[in-house]
């Protein structure tokens, strides 16, 4: 009977090995899983594999089951196409705190929204600043494909991810004043000096809420 080390050794070397096919470079993979580039590199060389939800958003993402990393057969387990394990990112880097680490999501639903599965991203909100439109502790479900340089007319009025000159990121609302384009916080408690579009970076766009309660 094989050992606990060799059964994960095996599982090591089938995640490097579907890996290397995959074409996806440590940094993306890291970005992507929402791991550190370190973890990521050791999946690279066959030194570990993830656990959890990061293994089920690695095997959506790399289009193979779950039970196929962990034993090398495969169960008929619904492919990448049909489901996604996406990782449920801080907004700002850090620890994550919470129950809810990744959230399966239908590929085929996303795409009748209009949404690319590799542009969705899931965040998990800090603060109250957007409240009631996004209460604090809910999941913002983020379309990456709207990153660009913000600049106005260039968007439509709504929610949106935005990076400032510092690299921090926050949700902020889009809206259009005589004066021009600028971004601001719902909640009147976080009242501050709205922030002009050319002074800030678009890094996607809300199209959904997820409410996370604990009761």
């Amino acid at each position: 009977m094989r050992t606990i080390d060799i059964r994960q050794k095996e599982r090591a070397e089938r995640v490097a090995a579907l890996l290397a096919k995959s074409g996806l470079k440590p940094a993306e993979l890291a970005k992507k899983l929402g791991v550190a580039r370190a973890a990521a590199a050791k999946w690279y060389r066959g030194a570990s594999a993830p656990t959890g939800a990061r293994l089920e958003a690695l095997a959506s993402l790399l289009g193979v089951s779950v039970n196929f990393i962990r034993t090398g057969k495969d169960d008929g387990a619904a492919p990448a196409s049909d489901c996604l394990y996406i990782p449920v990112l801080p907004l700002n880097g850090g620890s994550l705190f919470g129950v809810v680490d990744a959230l399966r999501l239908n590929a085929d639903a996303l795409k009748s929204l209009g949404l690319k599965p590799e542009s969705i991203a899931l965040f998990l909100i800090d603060s109250d600043a957007m409240a009631p439109a996004i209460p604090a502790d809910a999941i913002a479900l983020v379309d990456t494909s709207t990153d660009a340089p913000a600049s106005r007319g260039a968007f439509s009025e709504g929610i949106y991810l935005i990076e400032n000159t510092e690299g921090a990121r926050r949700l902020a609302r889009l809206i259009y004043t005589p004066a021009g384009a600028v971004f601001i916080s719902d909640n009147p408690a976080y009242q501050r000096d709205p922030v002009p579009v050319d002074k800030t970076t678009i890094r996607g766009r809300v199209k959904a809420l997820i409410r996370v309660e604990i009761i």
